[in-house]
């Protein structure tokens, strides 16, 4: 098992590092490159953005239905039913939805970044979701009860109770939607176009385009660093996961 694991990880990893590290000039020149770096705060902003949307749509959600829905496992399952779905038929799916309201108002949200935004938020809320259910599902009606009876206000319950509780689910929903969101390529490629080309997209062209592996590995190396170096700053930062 552990060549498996080894086969199958850990020398790809070493692979790509000794590629990317036999020529450090030439790294540091893709590294400073204008075009990487304009593609890269691309990347990272679109995928801020999905995080942030995917939370804000789906804490209300997991909240009801973890605390105050009868119905949990209906309303459970009606929300993670997209993930039993082809990734790909998602996609198109989306592809459709937003054709045919570019056609019924006259708008242009494909090939555009709002629309690789809107397609990334519907492929990746329910990796939020999951998380934030899981950690909500912990509070008992007899805690917020408890909090109510000794005067506190809804806000105030929920700023000193709900969130902390389900602060741990917060931080894993978020690392789960950004590092995935960070090297996305195929719902930016189908529904954001030019406008949305991302660094996955920009792996992508290296590796099957230009043939350019020492480059491709270069930027794929440094992405899963920066990947890296965020999980372990949010996670230190908190200190909400063992």
């Amino acid at each position: 098992s552990i060549g498996y694991v080894l086969a199958l990880f850990h020398l790809p990893l070493a692979l790509l590092l000794a590629l990317s590290l036999s020529n450090p000039i030439g790294a540091l020149n893709v590294i400073v490159s204008e075009h990487f770096l304009r593609v890269l705060g691309r990347s990272l902003l679109l995928a801020s953005a999905t995080t942030a949307a995917s939370l804000i749509l789906t804490y209300p959600v997991a909240y009801y239905i973890a605390i105050h829905s009868r119905r949990k496992v209906a309303l459970f399952v009606a929300v993670i039913t997209p993930m039993w779905v082809s990734y790909l038929l998602r996609a198109y799916s989306v592809y459709n939805a937003l054709s045919l309201v570019d056609a019924l108002l006259g708008t242009s949200t494909l090939n555009s970044l709002t629309g690789a935004f809107i397609g990334m938020v519907y492929e990746y809320y329910p990796y939020m979701f999951l998380p934030l259910y899981t950690s909500l599902m912990r509070i008992r009606r007899s805690m917020l009860d408890a909090a109510y009876s000794l005067g506190a206000t809804p806000g105030r319950t929920f700023l000193h109770v709900v969130f902390p509780m389900s602060l741990p689910g917060v931080v894993a929903g978020t690392i789960l939607v950004f590092l995935m969101s960070m090297t996305e390529f195929v719902v930016p490629a189908m529904l954001g176009g030019v406008e949305a080309y991302t660094i996955g997209n920009y792996i992508w062209d290296l590796y099957f385009k230009s043939f350019d592996w020492y480059r491709g590995s270069v930027v794929s190396l440094l992405v899963s660093l920066m990947s890296v170096a965020v999980v372990v700053m949010v996670v230190r930062r908190l200190r909400v996961l063992p």
